[in-house]
């Protein structure tokens, strides 16, 4: 694959005046002659075309296709492998469908260990989802002495970590949150103009529809979507959904504690 067609060295670094730099090493593309990164001296490589070998066959079994989609920044420092699954899916919903798969990446500029998360796409809407991160991130670290074939214990648990994942969602899917609570929500995360722009959204959805997931749904399609907020509304919002705790933080904020409305009818219900 042409994203893949590279070679992959450790340089040594002189100064300018030919002084040996003893404390890093350049990782370098021979075939681009391009520095992809500075790193220091316990830096091992490990080549996407040796990662995408040892993962393929762990991923077949998993069921997922065995052609990934690959892409990469910061010219060329940083790749991402997705595999996305045909057999993997849950209905959140009826008739909402989610379609799993998993996303590797690695780095050679030291931004990123090698690892992968979870990633899924809402099938009615082509809407990328954010996954948990609690449940869905693995990163080996280029300095450890772990091997990359120890990524395949952790791959093989993946059907466990998605049923985690749909059974949080389908939660959602019973919690209605009120204005005041959106209003409260979204006003100390993004704001006051960001946060009226997603409540109008939400409110704008059929009534059987306004629920926890739903709403859930308009924020990450502003993520998948990558729609222009201004900075320090997008830094917000993008800090919120990484952050370990931000799922159950969700889920709390929201919380019907007296009279929630469930399937078309009142219930004293609390959704924890």
């Amino acid at each position: 694959m042409n994203s893949l067609k590279e070679n992959i060295i450790l340089r040594s670094l002189k100064t300018e005046d030919g002084l040996p730099i003893n404390n890093k090493r350049a990782v370098v593309d021979t075939i681009s002659n391009r520095v992809l990164g500075i790193v220091s001296p316990r830096y091992k490589i490990i080549k996407n075309e040796d990662l995408l070998r040892k993962i393929t066959p762990v991923v077949e079994e998993l069921g997922m296709r065995s052609e990934p989609q690959i892409t990469s920044t910061c010219n060329g420092a940083v790749t991402f492998i997705k595999f996305l699954s045909d057999k993997t899916t849950g209905e959140v919903a009826k008739g909402d469908v989610v379609q799993f798969g998993i996303e590797f990446f690695n780095s050679y500029n030291g931004s990123l260990s090698v690892g992968f998360h979870i990633i899924a796409l809402r099938l009615v809407c082509a809407n990328g989802l954010v996954v948990p991160k609690s449940v869905r991130e693995i990163r080996i670290r280029h300095t450890g002495c772990a091997e990359v074939l120890s990524l395949r214990n952790y791959l093989m648990e993946y059907s466990g970590q998605i049923e985690k994942v749909m059974e949080l969602w389908k939660t959602w899917t019973r919690i209605i949150p009120k204005r005041e609570q959106l209003e409260n929500f979204l006003g100390k995360l993004v704001g006051k103009r960001l946060g009226c722009d997603f409540i109008q959204r939400y409110e704008s959805l059929p009534v059987e529809q306004q629920n926890l997931w739903q709403f859930y749904n308009i924020l990450t399609y502003f993520l998948s979507h990558q729609m222009k907020p201004k900075k320090e509304e997008a830094v917000a919002l993008r800090r919120f959904v990484k952050n370990e705790t931000w799922t159950n933080r969700l889920t709390s904020v929201f919380v019907a504690k007296k009279t929630a409305r469930l399937g078309g009818r009142d219930a004293n219900t609390n959704f924890i």
